[in-house]
């Protein structure tokens, strides 16, 4: 939630997707909706690939929300 910069914080053993996912979704029901954007950085266990010259990334396919 950047452009709020409002907190919600949560600690996980891992960075694996799953606990990602389960705190984005922590997030959403702390503050009671889902934003028009997330702001995410480059973590390995969401980002397939990463091209810094074009600036292209591809995202690990996911259902989130299920």
């Amino acid at each position: 939630l950047g452009y709020s910069r409002r907190c919600h914080v949560r600690c996980f053993r891992h960075e694996r997707q799953s606990a990602w996912f389960d705190g984005i979704e922590g997030t959403f029901e702390h503050f009671g909706g889902v934003p028009e954007e997330v702001l995410l950085d480059n973590a390995r266990a969401l980002v397939d690939h990463h091209d810094a010259v074009t600036g292209e990334v591809r995202f690990k396919v996911a259902d989130i929300g299920r």
